[in-house]
């Protein structure tokens, strides 16, 4: 009796790992690296990104000081990714594909704006 319970035990804490592991496993992420023309990072980029996948209509964020940006956790689906920052040219991206368990990788290189 106690050894079908120990196996009833284990049986049930394999299937609760495998539930948790399938539900962290559900969603993809986009990062990459913002530079300028001289390949410097450039920080304090708002990135922004758009897909009807999300709850949201958007989400943004800004670039750290070595320009990288990630967005964790997104529903699989296709979005545009928005970069802007004042004294350049605002670069779009769209139709990324965001894939289950995959982290997609944008790198952009902003070009100074006209004055």
């Amino acid at each position: 009796m106690r050894r079908n319970k120990l196996a009833i035990v284990i049986i049930l804490f394999v299937l609760a790992a495998s539930l948790a592991q399938a539900q962290i496993t559900q969603t993809g992420a986009i990062n990459g690296t913002v530079q300028d023309s001289e390949k410097n990072p450039l920080p304090g980029v708002t990135v922004s990104i758009a897909s009807p996948s999300l709850i949201l209509p958007k989400m943004e964020m800004t670039t750290t000081e070595r320009g990288h940006f990630r967005f964790a956790a997104l529903p699989p689906g296709r979005y545009t990714v928005t970069y802007s920052l004042q004294g350049f040219k605002t670069h779009i991206r769209e139709g990324i594909r965001v894939n289950v368990g995959v982290a997609t990788t944008v790198d952009v290189t902003l070009e100074i704006s006209a004055i």
